[in-house]
């Protein structure tokens, strides 16, 4: 890969994602930027060629994965940091909702949180994402129905909460 504008497109539309894939396995958002960064310089020193890559995005997933990976073993400490309070209550509205959800996502050990993102918001079949994660299928359906288990047991305890309040 010689050509600049392809590398540029390609880091500037997979950026968005890379931040947010990497934010559910470290809270470091600074650690998870320099990772990005790492990679993309990586990529251009390598001159890898995009273009013979099968699913960029899951190449791209993948190495960023294991990159933060490696990075965390070199600082020997695990830096992923909850919320674990008890949110204030108020009325349920779909943003409150959406917040709180994104909350008790925090919650969730790194590969259930690996496993949500990918299955839900970037719509990978459980087969990919046994292979980007390098889990079995069943593995990873595990992980997606305790991680599902455990957000639609927070949320029903959060609104009878709401409703014992009312009354």
């Amino acid at each position: 890969m010689r050509d600049r504008n392809t590398f540029k497109r390609v880091y500037l539309q997979y950026y968005p994602v890379l931040l947010v894939y990497g934010k559910t396995i470290v809270a470091n958002e600074a650690m998870v930027e320099d990772a990005i960064q790492e990679l993309f310089v990586s990529l251009w020193e390598k001159r890898v060629d995009f273009d013979a890559i099968q699913s960029l995005e899951n190449y791209l997933l993948i190495s960023l994965r294991n990159n933060l990976i490696r990075s965390q073993k070199k600082l020997r400490t695990v830096e992923i940091t909850m919320d674990i309070s008890e949110p204030q209550i108020s009325d349920l509205t779909k943003l409150d909702r959406e917040a709180r959800l994104t909350k008790l996502i925090e919650q969730l050990p790194t590969r259930q949180r690996e496993v949500i993102f990918l299955r839900y918001y970037k719509n990978k079949s459980y087969q990919e994402i046994a292979g980007m994660l390098d889990i079995q299928y069943q593995v990873a359906r595990n992980f997606s129905y305790r991680a599902i288990q455990f957000l639609r047991k927070s949320m029903k305890k959060l609104s009878s909460m709401v409703v014992s309040l009312l009354w």
